[in-house]
């Protein structure tokens, strides 16, 4: 821990470092994690996904010279907005299903038709969840998810299903083998992905959380790499409170605790390799060498002090 505290140029950020291992060890962060069940994560200001972004993706969505989207109104879009308005507009080429076939134990006969009604973008959330939790299981094959998927990726991003979760939502593209698909679908895909991560980590705090965000993208069976290294930045207070949430619920005794997981997966191990092998705890002391804010401080500190071997 000397090491780590020589990085900080004043007294005060030693101070810092100091109080928090003299008062938190490692058993006693992680025994004092909060669960934090769905229905009590934190919420923040946000909008329900309710198909404007299928109206926008209607109209056309235009790049300037400099690769900056924007919309049909002339107003400059977020590289996130843009990544949802590209979902609707590349699958926006699908034709309507006439009837989403189902298990007739499990789909009432026509419960397909308020999802069939009017535009993709405008199915509700409440009629589409239970679609999501059954989407090529017992409801409907690939065709009839790649025509829902821009408003199932929406609503699993914005978290407006009480279920199923995000996990199980994003784990549908593994499933129908997303990445054989036409490569305009698999770029919109793969660039939602990227940009959802990338907004997830701008804000604190993020619902959905962090740690379910991470396990949703790697339940589509996609490389962590980009989104471990954007994350070891810890160039912004949210992308260090992220981790600081992480580390200490969403990982205990050195493994992953979110049960959605694919414990042999290889984006499993990339997150653990990132978390315990050096390369976060690497990322933490860059950040406390050039940090000065005392509670960031206090939040790196505690988190080097969790995931350092000791």
């Amino acid at each position: 821990m000397g090491l780590f505290a020589s990085v900080s140029s004043t007294a005060n950020s030693v101070r810092c470092l100091a109080e928090v291992t003299s008062t938190a060890s490692p058993s006693r962060l992680i025994d004092s994690r909060p669960n934090t069940p769905k229905s009590t994560r934190p919420t923040v200001a946000q909008h329900p996904p309710h198909g404007h972004l299928a109206a926008r993706a209607a109209r056309s969505v235009g790049v300037t010279h400099a690769g900056e989207a924007w919309s049909a109104d002339n107003e400059p879009m977020s590289g996130w907005e843009a990544a949802k308005a590209r979902m609707y507009d590349v699958f926006g080429h699908l034709p309507r299903p006439e009837r989403v076939a189902g298990c007739p134990h499990c789909v009432e006969p026509g419960e397909e038709r308020c999802l069939l009604a009017g535009p993709v973008g405008s199915v509700e959330a409440e009629s589409l969840a239970r679609y999501a939790a059954k989407a090529l299981t017992t409801w409907g094959g690939v065709t009839e998810l790649r025509y829902f998927l821009p408003r199932l990726l929406e609503c699993a991003a914005a978290d407006a299903f009480s279920y199923p979760d995000p996990e199980i939502v994003l784990g549908k593209l593994a499933s129908a083998d997303w990445r054989a698909w036409p490569e305009e679908e698999r770029d919109a895909v793969a660039d939602f992905l990227s940009e959802w991560w990338d907004e997830t980590l701008r804000h604190h705090p993020a619902r959905p959380p962090i740690d379910t965000v991470l396990c949703a993208l790697a339940a589509t069976g996609m490389d962590l790499t980009s989104c471990l290294d954007t994350w070891s930045g810890l160039d912004t207070d949210a992308s260090i409170r992220h981790l600081h949430d992480f580390v200490m619920t969403g990982w205990s005794g050195r493994r992953l605790t979110n049960a959605f997981w694919n414990r042999d997966s290889p984006a499993y191990e990339q997150a653990l390799t990132w978390l315990t092998g050096g390369p976060a705890a690497t990322a933490v002391e860059a950040a406390f060498a050039r940090q000065s804010r005392e509670d960031l401080l206090d939040l790196l500190a505690a988190i080097h002090t969790v995931i350092t071997p000791r």
